[in-house]
């Protein structure tokens, strides 16, 4: 091993550790997410039953996430459930624009796969985009762990 192979080694564990984090912050803004959503759900009307559920849904939702990212199979269906929450959301953006038709009104099925197929595009770039981050993730994961 030469002074090369150092260099690009370091050079590796640099943009991996400056690629990183999107795993995280995701990890930390989701129980808040889930939390507020099971709280306005209004399975208690009493306001300290809401506040129990939000606590609750909160801190084990956190827990849960915290216990997928240092096991490496659960970790991977985190980032895909987190990568298809950040499709949806660019689906819901970009995809709902234009109005929508019901199928009957389209001429046959291939216009239809073909009309949806084109406005799922920045879907599927983001869930790729987002994969490789989190790809970046489980390295810096693993290099830290061992």
């Amino acid at each position: 091993m030469d002074h090369n192979d150092v260099r690009k080694g370091i050079l590796q564990a640099k943009l991996i550790e400056d690629t990183s984090g999107l795993l995280w912050a995701e990890m930390l803004f989701a129980p808040l997410l889930l939390a507020v959503t099971a709280e306005r759900l209004d399975i208690f009307p009493d306001p300290t039953g809401g506040l129990l559920v939000f606590l609750g849904v909160g801190f084990f939702s956190f827990v849960f996430f915290l216990w997928c990212s240092w096991h490496s199979r659960p970790r991977f269906w985190m980032a895909v459930f987190f990568s298809c929450i950040w499709a949806y959301a660019f689906w819901w953006l970009f995809g709902l624009i234009s109005d929508d038709k019901p199928f009957s009104e389209y001429p046959s099925l291939s216009h239809f796969l073909v009309y949806y197929g084109l406005r799922s595009i920045p879907s599927v770039i983001i869930f790729i985009i987002t994969m490789i981050a989190h790809f970046s993730d489980f390295q810096w994961m693993d290099d830290v762990s061992s």
